[in-house]
Parts: structure tokens; C-alpha cells; sequence
């Protein structure tokens, strides 16, 4: 198998798992929805699930910008990426200070 294969493959993978945790995350936050929907019955509630890779990838977060339901999602993006890479500097940092 030569490299580019490899690595769609492997991006294949994570995109994948990514689409299986947004339907996961909607699944599980449509209780709270309608709850929120008989509370306020003013108002739309929608579930919005975002969910972040290991890498600081984010899912279909850019679908959500164009549809405006997501306010300052730009900024939001960025400051959920730096916070998930820093979390990943703490482990390895922890675990090169136990070795």
C-alpha cells in the first residue's frame, strides 16, 4: 500500500468516527431538547453537536457557521482547538516528567 492511500484511509477513518459521535452527541442531548422546547415554548431548540479530534480536528463545525447558529463560532473554533492541543502538550509533558 503506498503512502497516499494510506494516509486517505486513515483520514477516511477519522471522518468516520467523527460523523459517528455527532449522531451519538444528537441522540443523546434530544431529551434536553424537548425538555427545553415544552420549558420555552417561544423559542426553537436545536442540538448542535460539536465534536473535537484528538488533533484539535472539529466536525461538521463549518456546516454549522454558515447556518448562523453557532455565534462567534470562529472564534470559538480557534480557542477549542489551542485548548485541546495544550491538553495534549500537559499529558505528554507528565508523562516525560515520570520517565
Amino acid at each position: 500500500m503506498c503512502i497516499p492511500n494510506l494516509l486517505t484511509s486513515a483520514a477516511g477513518a477519522v471522518i468516520l468516527v467523527i460523523k459517528k459521535r455527532e449522531v451519538e452527541k444528537k441522540q443523546k442531548y434530544q431529551d434536553l431538547a424537548a425538555d427545553l422546547t415544552k420549558t420555552y415554548p417561544g423559542f426553537k431548540v436545536v442540538v448542535t453537536p460539536i465534536v473535537l479530534g484528538d488533533l484539535g480536528t472539529i466536525g461538521d463545525l463549518k456546516k454549522h457557521l454558515n447556518t448562523g447558529r453557532i455565534m462567534n463560532a470562529q472564534q470559538i473554533n480557534k480557542f477549542v482547538q489551542r485548548e485541546v492541543l495544550c491538553s495534549a502538550i500537559h499529558i505528554i509533558r507528565r508523562h516525560l516528567m515520570a520517565e
